[in-house]
């Protein structure tokens, strides 16, 4: 019997689960991978577990996914780059890595690419050729589609997002956020320092709080529309561009707006181990090398303005 790993990221992955174990040919081995997609991974190890895994390994990759993945896709401006959302795909290359070292413990001759998303399944088989060469890619049917999400993005479909989440109710007054950047890399928030986890969850709630919330993305080619919930993004985002506007020349700015629809590119296309991945941010780490300093922010009622 061959011995296989598969991610597991919410309890939908059950069925797959017992679908290879009721295929005969497979001793599944289940990872459950925590990239803050949900508070507490016990239900999803569990279900693995119910669904007749032979094991199920908990993993915590929130701050990998943050440090090596969330981060240079903000410095390259590459998460707000029109088409479809790219938030939750920036998860795939950690599941990638993340099977793989399992596939290596548990001396496995397979790995299953499976995800909530069936365009993000796609992606998740050449990631995972790209990490675990060598070993067998095995494609799982199709199950429940449902809402993809990670650390700071939560993205589904319209099909999938019969009601809009409800904003909170935004308090008075503004909130004044100062975050801080080294290297063009977020490290604290309003003076006090944080891991990657932290500084998200903190801006996540504070932004949310004064209203920031969910928006439509629309890809024109496709004609499919989704839900993103994203707001400590928003509040990045915007904080970066201040960030690259301060240190950037004009003729550096043409070239980052031609890098950063390149880089959204390659996430899409699941290439995120393309050499041309690595070159954009060699050219991201040149020019925010300097990117040192605080970028002031206020948020009222939804909106996000900087500094006059």
């Amino acid at each position: 019997m061959e011995r296989l790993v598969l991610p597991v990221l919410t309890p939908a992955a059950a069925d797959t689960v017992a679908h290879l174990v009721a295929d005969g040919r497979f001793d599944v081995v289940a990872v459950a991978i925590d990239l803050g997609q949900t508070r507490v991974l016990d239900g999803v190890r569990d279900a693995a577990l119910l669904a007749g895994a032979r094991r199920c390994h908990v993993v915590d990759r929130r701050d990998t996914l943050a440090e090596a993945v969330l981060w240079p896709a903000l410095r390259a401006g590459a998460i707000a780059v029109p088409g479809p959302p790219i938030l939750s795909a920036l998860s795939l290359p950690v599941v990638a890595d993340a099977v793989a070292e399992m596939a290596r413990y548990e001396d496995a001759t397979a790995v299953a690419a499976w995800a909530d998303d069936p365009l993000d399944r796609q992606r998740l088989r050449g990631l995972l050729r790209a990490a675990a060469p060598g070993l067998g890619v095995v494609s799982v049917p199709q199950g429940p589609t449902g809402p993809a999400r990670n650390l700071w993005a939560s993205v589904r479909t319209l099909e999938t997002a019969a009601t809009p989440a409800p904003g909170r109710v935004a308090p008075s007054g503004a909130a004044t956020l100062r975050v801080g950047f080294e290297r063009g890399v977020p490290v604290s928030l309003n003076g006090v320092n944080g891991s990657p986890v932290e500084l998200i969850d903190s801006l996540a709630t504070i932004a949310a709080d004064h209203g920031v919330g969910p928006w439509t993305v629309r890809d024109s080619a496709s004609g499919t529309a989704w839900e993103v919930e994203a707001p400590a993004v928003q509040v990045l985002h915007q904080a970066m561009q201040a960030l690259v506007a301060s240190v950037a020349d004009g003729p550096t700015n043409e070239l980052l707006a031609t890098l950063a629809p390149a880089y959204a590119t390659l996430v899409r296309d699941g290439a995120w181990h393309s050499p041309a991945r690595a070159g954009i941010d060699a050219c991201i780490d040149r020019v925010l090398a300097h990117a040192d300093g605080d970028i002031t922010l206020h948020i009222s009622d939804g909106r996000i303005e900087g500094d006059a």
